[in-house]
């Protein structure tokens, strides 16, 4: 091949296209690619996306918004109520 100059080759045993390039000096180098049949993908269907986001938006209110009240949560630093806080001398 001459310098500066690019090719595909065709395997013939296999799925696989070669893309062969030179580079200015004549050094010739070449990569595999891997030969796939082309599948269209189904259109996305809007509906059934507005259906789902509708879905998680009521999903999202009623966690959100409980119908019974849930008990506060101990912060990490404070003993519980009712407990007896030691500490660690022997009385």
């Amino acid at each position: 091949m001459a310098p500066n100059s690019e090719t595909l080759l065709v395997d013939e045993t296999a799925p696989i296209v070669w893309f062969a390039r030179t580079d200015s000096g004549g050094y010739l180098t070449v990569e595999p690619f891997d030969v796939t049949p082309h599948h269209e993908q189904p259109p996305v269907n809007v509906n059934a996306l507005e259906e789902r986001v509708k879905k998680l938006e009521e999903y999202y209110v009623q966690q959100s918004n409980p119908t019974k009240p849930r008990k506060p949560r101990q912060p990490a630093n404070e003993p519980a109520v009712g407990t007896v806080e030691t500490s660690g001398a022997n009385v």
